[in-house]
């Protein structure tokens, strides 16, 4: 038992000191690029930003009004709707039919079909291209109902886009989830704190793993042959060129962000981090949680089935077969972490209770520290203004286990879902994370 404590003593003092190198260097990148934000958009350069929504009747209002506020003369919205919607009179495309005779900015293409977001943005991108003129100068960028877009974060977008030339490369925007945290204050007191030290382990995972993996593969894999980076379905800025290499959205995947990008190293497309967090949402309740952790290792949990989608269609690249599973095997890592660290975590807490007392104390507070610490510190290097009470604080350190814990089942409940499709060819039904607000 010793040897065992040690193992994992050690396990969490290294993984701590990797996540604070990974932190400060998106820390250093944020500062740096930020000190010379772009005050205005290029006149060159058109953005056409892409909204799929699917039964959004609360929130596509406020959607619209944020909106209203970024639109000039090269910002367009375009709402990707669904048949799928619910049959009512005010549904989410009655209310944006009825902006748009408010708003001659908002367009609005609608998919006939059982289709997914993938469907959704295809249908969308393809119709907005046959209607109006689209050149190497146009950018699209794709976006959530909750997402808070700012003129900054599309300013520094466009100059750098224009700075490199308008060739394949793509932008991506990580998030900042701590947007509806005054949501969850009137809840029972564990589901808001399992609810807050989400939104901070959501924030963390942003800014410490995949900001600073985009970085890293920036910095030591110039040619982005053999280094597996995945984007995120919101946030994200390509343009026509990368969107035809690619091969649009892939739908017949349950995600359809993870094999973009994906498809994007296969073709030495670089994917730069934007400086700005996007502001959104977090689930506002526990099985919404739970429900939208499940659906996201789907993402990772594929990768092996996103390379036979890619065999299948011959754009393997330029080293074939052996360099595709390379790539899927760095992406299926990430849903194997996913699952292993929560396992990690359990077994330490066990563990204490199996030393001497002051053992025991030293692994809880190496656990809270590589939990709660690091999520607190994460959030206030990037938001110093955030005004967290200590009370809140309070909440975040008694909720950062169960949370992972949570994390760490919801991944294996998807993992489980995925092995009863490959196996027995089991349905999978991709749920819409419900908002109580």
């Amino acid at each position: 038992m010793p040897a065992f404590i040690m193992i994992l003593g050690g396990f969490f003092i290294v993984n701590t000191g990797m996540w604070l190198i990974r932190i400060g260097l998106s820390y250093a990148y944020i500062c740096k690029a930020k000190a010379v934000a772009a005050s205005d958009m290029p006149d060159d350069i058109k953005i056409v930003i892409l909204i799929p929504v699917l039964n959004e009747e609360k929130r596509i209002r406020r959607t619209i009004e944020m909106c209203s506020r970024i639109v000039q003369d090269h910002v367009e919205i375009v709402f990707a709707t669904s048949s799928k919607e619910r049959k009512k009179r005010d549904n989410t495309i009655a209310i944006i039919d009825q902006y748009r005779s408010k708003y001659s900015w908002i367009k609005a293409y609608k998919y006939e079909g059982d289709g997914y977001m993938a469907h959704q943005l295809n249908y969308a991108l393809k119709a907005y291209c046959e209607e109006n003129p689209v050149d190497g100068r146009t950018l699209f960028a794709v976006y959530n109902i909750d997402s808070v877009i700012t003129k900054a974060t599309l300013f520094w977008v466009a100059e750098q886009y224009l700075a490199h030339g308008c060739g394949p490369v793509i932008y991506q925007q990580y998030g900042y989830y701590c947007k509806n945290w005054k949501d969850c204050e009137g809840q029972f007191w564990i589901n808001k704190a399992v609810l807050w030290s989400n939104m901070l382990w959501q924030t963390r995972w942003s800014i410490g793993f995949e900001m600073a993996h985009a970085l890293m593969g920036l910095l030591f894999c110039k040619k982005n042959i053999w280094f597996m980076n995945y984007c995120i379905g919101h946030g994200l800025f390509f343009n026509k060129m990368v969107y035809d290499m690619v091969g649009g959205f892939e739908e017949k995947s349950l995600n359809e962000d993870a094999i973009f990008g994906l498809k994007a190293c296969l073709n030495n497309i670089k994917i730069i981090p934007v400086p700005w967090l996007e502001r959104a949402d977090s689930p506002d309740s526990v099985f919404s949680l739970f429900r939208q952790k499940i659906t996201w290792i789907y993402g990772p949990g594929q990768a092996f089935e996103y390379g036979r989608f890619i065999k299948g269609e011959n754009k393997t690249g330029k080293r074939g077969k052996g360099r595709l599973l390379w790539l899927c095997m760095q992406l299926f890592e990430h849903a194997i972490r996913w699952i292993l660290v929560p396992v990690i975590v359990a077994a330490a807490i066990v563990g204490s209770f199996f030393c001497s007392i002051s053992v025991g104390i030293v692994i809880i507070c190496l656990i809270l520290f590589y939990l709660a610490g690091l999520n607190l510190l994460t959030v206030y290097l990037y938001d110093k203004n955030n005004n967290m009470s200590f009370k809140e604080m309070i909440y975040v350190i008694l909720g950062c286990i169960p949370q992972f814990l949570l994390h760490g089942l919801s991944g294996w409940c998807g993992i489980f879902q995925l092995l009863g499709k490959w196996l027995f060819g089991k349905k999978i039904i991709k749920r819409k994370t419900e908002m109580r607000a």
